[in-house]
C-alpha cells in the first residue's frame, strides 16, 4: 500500500468513526460545551466537515486570501443535514 492510500484510508476510517458518534449523539447535546471558551458539539461537527472543503483549496494550491465557507449563515439542523450538505466536498477532497 503507497503512502497515499494509507492516508487516503485513515481519512475514510476517521470519517467513518466521526459518523458513527455523531449520529449516537441526542440532538438535545447539540448544543452542549465542555466548558465556556470551546465548541459546541454542534460547532465542532461542522468545524470537522468544513475542513474537507478548505483542505481542498490548500491542496490544489488554491488561492484562501478571500476565503468563504458555504457553511456561512447556515443553520445547523441535525447530523444527517450537515452530512448531506458536506457530501459533495468531501467527494471531491
Amino acid at each position: 500500500m503507497t503512502q497515499s492510500e494509507l492516508i487516503i484510508l485513515n481519512l475514510i476510517e476517521i470519517r467513518r468513526r466521526s459518523i458513527k458518534l455523531w449520529n449516537g449523539l441526542p440532538e438535545k447535546y447539540y448544543n452542549w460545551k465542555p466548558d465556556e471558551k470551546a465548541m459546541s458539539a454542534s460547532e465542532m461537527i461542522r468545524h470537522v466537515l468544513e475542513a474537507d472543503y478548505g483542505w481542498n483549496i490548500i491542496i490544489n494550491h488554491g488561492d484562501m486570501t478571500n476565503y468563504k465557507t458555504p457553511w456561512e449563515n447556515r443553520p445547523f439542523i441535525n447530523v444527517t443535514d450537515e452530512l448531506e450538505f458536506a457530501e459533495p466536498y468531501r467527494k471531491k477532497l
